[in-house]
């Protein structure tokens, strides 16, 4: 299961979620699954690192 998955109500109810709290201004803090859904919702698109890493990133966004 990925945020690739809107197809599937429990995925889309959250990227709904998301984006509601997003543009109300709220802070939100992912991890795995989470952190995918947020940068989705963003724009950007999570995959796999090219050499098989793990990474993290502080994002930050100021939504319209």
């Amino acid at each position: 299961m990925s945020e690739n998955d809107d197809h599937l109500p429990c995925i889309r109810s959250e990227l709904d979620w998301i984006e509601r709290a997003l543009l109300g201004g709220h802070t939100l803090l992912g991890s795995f699954l989470g952190a995918q859904a947020i940068i989705s919702v963003l724009g950007a698109e999570a995959a796999p690192h090219p050499d098989g890493e793990v990474e993290s990133a502080i994002v930050s966004s100021t939504l319209p």
